[in-house]
């Protein structure tokens, strides 16, 4: 269960496609962010084997303008 926890908290912060294409679908214009960062501990990060999903709180999610 940690090593799922740590490796899906790896994922969600590495996404970098997904992450790119939230801040490229703003309407920043101009002015959208290409720097960001995500931070999610995976001791944050809640499995449920029985349904196969999983949740997670805490996170952040930060760029620049």
């Amino acid at each position: 269960m940690k090593t799922l926890r740590h490796d899906l908290a790896e994922h969600i912060t590495n996404y970098h496609s997904v992450w790119s294409a939230l801040l490229a679908n703003t309407n920043y214009g101009n002015y959208a962010s290409s720097l960001w960062d995500v931070t999610l501990k995976p001791e944050d990060i809640m499995v449920n084997h029985d349904d196969e999903t999983f949740t997670f709180q805490h996170a952040n999610f930060t760029f620049d303008v």
